[in-house]
């Protein structure tokens, strides 16, 4: 079977008040990369069709750490769905899997963008990336089907307690059949606690269409999220053990591995 083409659409437009810098947050760096272009990295690894950033206002930084990729401003921010709307000219028309990635997630293995992307292509109109966290707090839920389907993603904050027992749970990266996509960005509303456009919606409005939605589930481990300077040290650990174990599979010799640091370009 012929793989359908790509296109990846990288959010990148959350101001990071947490981080408590005038750095914007996802030009923090992991191994000496921007987690930006970390995210951009694991897209480029599909050789996509097309990739796509979307800043917020006044992200000059970001859009020039984006080159040489086009970047769209979302004015409002008013949620991921309206995100995604702002870089709608970049997706309209296309006929194969859009995917919809997060700069502030540097951990997600291309292999993993590879799999949301093949899911589309089984076909699904909408794959969702899962985890199981140890602690599954105030993620969304994922609700399946009998069938093993994906049936809705309820937030946290519009969860019934059933809901709430559940332990699948939303990572943040979708991927949706290109063809869909502008119609099921056209449908979501705002009527929820925070009044926002969540992507999420999606699921449930694909399923009352009768598009087929699943899941593609991922290690907690690589779906973490960055919002605080705590958050970016636990990241930079764990992409520390990920090189390291990388160069001593290529042969490197490490007697310590835990005294050594290495940078995204290092090479042994």
């Amino acid at each position: 079977m012929t793989k359908r083409p790509v296109a990846v659409i990288v959010l990148a437009a959350g101001k990071g008040t947490r981080m408590r810098s005038d750095r914007p947050k996802v030009l923090h760096p992991i191994a000496g990369r921007p987690m930006l272009q970390w995210a951009v990295a694991a897209a480029e690894a599909l050789t996509p069709d097309r990739i796509g950033i979307v800043v917020g206002p006044d992200m000059e930084a970001v859009a020039v750490a984006a080159a040489p990729y086009p970047t769209r401003v979302q004015e409002r921010q008013a949620g991921t769905a309206d995100a995604v709307q702002a870089a709608r000219d970049l997706i309209e028309g296309f006929d194969g899997a859009v995917i919809i990635a997060f700069a502030d997630t540097p951990l997600v293995r291309p292999e993993t963008y590879r799999q949301l992307a093949d899911a589309i292509d089984t076909p699904a109109a909408v794959a969702v990336l899962g985890m199981r966290p140890a602690d599954p707090g105030q993620y969304g839920r994922l609700v399946a089907g009998g069938d093993g389907s994906l049936t809705a993603i309820v937030e946290y904050l519009d969860a019934t307690a059933d809901q709430r027992a559940i332990d699948l749970c939303n990572a943040g990266l979708m991927a949706f059949d290109g063809r869909v996509l502008p119609d099921l960005l056209d449908a979501i509303g705002n009527d929820n606690a925070k009044g926002e456009f969540y992507l999420t919606d999606a699921v449930a409005l694909a399923r009352r269409r009768g598009l087929s939605c699943t899941v593609v589930e991922a290690s907690e481990d690589e779906v973490m999220g960055i919002n605080s300077r705590a958050e970016l040290a636990a990241a930079e650990a764990r992409m520390q053990q990920r090189l390291r174990a990388s160069v001593m599979a290529a042969g490197a010799t490490l007697t310590d591995p835990s005294t050594v640091y290495l940078q995204a370009d290092t090479r042994l």
